[in-house]
């Protein structure tokens, strides 16, 4: 049994710094390029089907959306980034938001980085997980997208990967092969590293 995801509650979407949620609890942060899968993840760790709504066009969410986790920690989900068909100003302005939250927030325990295995990481990808490497925030790499490859194409892709990690610097405790479907204890492993996280922050 999940110590924490019991119960989840959806709290506030903020389209800017000042609209943020107070840094009172820890926090932890979803990114990846635009549909990516960010909302099927936050469905799956709290194990309900339309908590987070699944956008039907990429580039649609533009705003950081908060959910509260038992009242102890909040998921947060920042906007997706790198879909071509939002325009230069908004790409811009959605790059210096969350910049912006990474550099003024305090309260950050973890980031899952999402990456589409089906497609090589993005330079948008490299550049988000060179940042996170080089301020020493706390990461996990999530590998989304798995169940829409063939065996021989996923093994393939996770091979890929794992070269690109090891020349990355990601070590292999930092990244986990995630299966996007609704499958009970396949993303176990993934909750358990966020709750032994989050217990050092909350107890």
């Amino acid at each position: 049994m999940a110590k924490y995801f019991q119960n989840p509650a959806f709290v506030k979407s903020a389209f800017r710094l000042q609209d943020c949620l107070p840094e009172d609890r820890p926090e932890l942060l979803l990114s990846g390029r635009s549909n990516v899968g960010k909302s099927t993840l936050i469905n799956q760790l709290c194990q309900r089907k339309s908590l987070a709504r699944v956008a039907s066009t990429p580039g649609k969410t533009q705003s950081i959306n908060y959910y509260d986790i038992d009242s102890r920690f909040y998921l947060t989900d920042l906007p997706g980034y790198g879909y071509t068909r939002t325009g230069e100003r908004t790409r811009q302005q959605f790059s210096k938001l969350i910049e912006s939250y990474f550099q003024t927030r305090s309260n950050i325990v973890l980031v899952l980085a999402l990456i589409d295995l089906r497609h090589p990481p993005t330079q948008q990808d490299e550049q988000m997980l060179d940042f996170l490497l080089s301020r020493n925030i706390p990461f996990r790499v999530v590998l989304t997208k798995a169940d829409k490859l063939k065996p021989n194409a996923r093994r393939e892709a996770l091979r890929s990967f794992e070269a690109f990690a090891a020349d990355f610097g990601i070590e292999p405790e930092q990244a986990y092969f995630y299966n996007s479907s609704f499958k009970p204890g396949a993303w176990e492993p993934l909750r358990l590293e966020i709750e032994r996280l989050i217990d050092l922050e909350v107890d």
